[in-house]
């Protein structure tokens, strides 16, 4: 029953006798504020109501802001994009990766010896090298020190890889020549001989570094069918 239809219910019983004109006018102020209260609450329950929606369209507008990047999801073209743009990271990282690798190998081959340049194969030389090879269990241990084309050489033989203890006086002393650019008969690579003359008439010694030291193209001095010698 709204507040009219209430209004009119009272006038009939007041007018019939039924209440006072005091109970009538109290109670009709009664219906009155009844229904400003109840007004108030719908307009209340109405404007939380748009509230929730209002905040839940908010969070849905960033759900889809936040998974597509700002762009329209419905956009027939989202989908090409997102794939476009996830291709083209991965293929500037592997662009990026492949520049970095051709970078390190053009600065190596700037720092690399030129085996055919004979000045530079002897300034790769110069110093003092250690190596070693093993046969039978017996470790053959070299030690080559080059200053200039002059050279100084040391043998020994032990049962370990261990460096052993050089004298003072090398086994072998003089000068040496570089033969020319050789190529390796069972392997890729270039090599050359080292031509060992010795001062002191030790021949033997002599011809054992000749025959198991070279040097090899872009790893110098090395024991033949062993490996590489450490420069010190």
């Amino acid at each position: 029953m709204n507040k009219i239809e209430e209004i009119k219910r009272l006038k009939t019983l007041f007018d019939e006798g039924a209440i006072s004109e005091d109970e009538f006018q109290m109670l009709k102020k009664k219906v009155i504020s009844e229904n400003i209260n109840s007004n108030k609450n719908e307009v209340t329950d109405e404007s939380k109501t748009q509230t929730i929606i209002s905040e839940q369209a908010t969070k849905k507008k960033e759900f889809v802001h936040e998974n597509t990047n700002g762009k329209n999801p419905n956009s027939s073209n989202w989908l090409g994009e997102a794939i476009v743009s996830f291709l083209s990271s991965k293929i500037v990282r592997f662009v990026l990766f492949i520049g970095f690798i051709a970078i390190i190998v053009q600065v190596c081959s700037f720092f690399a010896v030129d085996i055919s340049d004979e000045k530079a194969v002897l300034k790769d030389m110069q110093g003092t090298w250690i190596g070693y090879d093993h046969e039978a269990g017996v470790y053959t241990h070299y030690k080559l020190n080059i200053s200039g084309k002059n050279f100084r050489g040391w043998i020994s033989s032990s049962y370990t890889d261990d460096e052993p203890s050089w004298s003072s006086k090398p086994d072998v002393s003089g000068t040496f020549k570089l033969s020319p650019v050789q190529g390796y008969s069972n392997a890729s690579g270039k090599y050359r001989n080292i031509n060992f003359d010795d001062n002191d008439g030790n021949l033997l010694e002599a011809r054992s570094l000749q025959n198991m030291i070279i040097y090899d193209d872009g790893q110098g001095l090395y024991v033949v069918g062993w490996a590489s010698m450490n420069k010190k």
